[in-house]
């Protein structure tokens, strides 16, 4: 049956690309036909059963989770293994940075499945997109999910979400608890740098020192504080302004 989705993946190919609809169309007519044909058999029978069983549980309270956004399913995309799967109920645990999917099989009816990091090229959830990566070399490393926080023509921010845990004993039971410590991470000129600061952003960009003065100094400081990600995004969509 795996062999039977690659060969409907090609028919796709062949389809789309032998009309005249615009990208848009192509993309909607793609998720149809994948979305029907997945639900015409039985998930077990497609690749994404290629990983481990998920049974990673903590005990935490007052609605605090190891998830990214929320520990409810949301429907999302994934590609895996150069396939695109529509309309998948995932979760992306971010303590343990690892892809999460309810799926359908002929057994039991559903199975959760950590997912093979190492065929999961990318994926779409909450409408944020991620990508995994893999980069090494004497200044950085960056090693998997990473979402694409803002994506111009020749730089891109991506945002590495993460959480942290720490244990705690309370009326004689023992918690779990954790903290989110995101960071985040521009790609420009085939280079990836950490920015944790202004002074970072003005290393990369050093004919731009004024202008990214400036941009802090307007930039609406209760946004720093509340919502740092949102921020540098802003950031980084002015600076990109000055290089285009």
């Amino acid at each position: 049956m795996k062999c039977t989705r690659f060969i409907f993946h090609l028919f796709i190919l062949f389809f789309t690309s032998s009309t005249t609809v615009i990208l848009a169309q192509q993309k909607l007519v793609e998720k149809k036909y994948y979305t029907w044909f997945d639900q015409n058999i039985s998930q077990d029978n497609t690749d994404l059963f290629n990983g481990e069983i998920y049974k990673k549980t903590y005990r935490t309270e007052h609605r605090n989770h190891n998830f990214f956004l929320n520990s409810d399913y949301a429907l999302g995309v994934v590609m895996f293994n150069n396939q695109k799967y529509y309309d998948i109920p995932l979760k992306y645990d971010i303590y343990e940075d690892e892809l999460i999917a309810n799926l359908k099989n002929s057994a039991t009816g559903e199975s959760i499945v950590q997912l093979n990091k190492a065929f999961v090229q990318e994926f779409t959830l909450y409408n944020k997109d991620f990508v995994f990566l893999n980069v090494a070399n004497e200044s950085i490393v960056m090693d998997g999910f990473y979402e694409i926080s803002y994506k111009g023509n020749n730089i891109k921010l991506y945002t590495k979400h993460r959480k942290l845990e720490r244990s705690y004993i309370s009326k004689g039971t023992q918690y779990n608890k954790f903290f989110e410590k995101d960071e985040n991470f521009i790609l420009f000129e085939h280079n990836y740098y950490e920015i944790n600061h202004k002074k970072d952003l003005q290393k990369i960009f050093p004919t731009l020192k004024k202008e990214i003065n400036t941009i802090y100094k307007s930039s609406n400081r209760s946004l720093k504080n509340s919502d740092y990600n949102a921020f540098i995004k802003r950031v980084i969509q002015q600076i990109h302004q000055h290089i285009e």
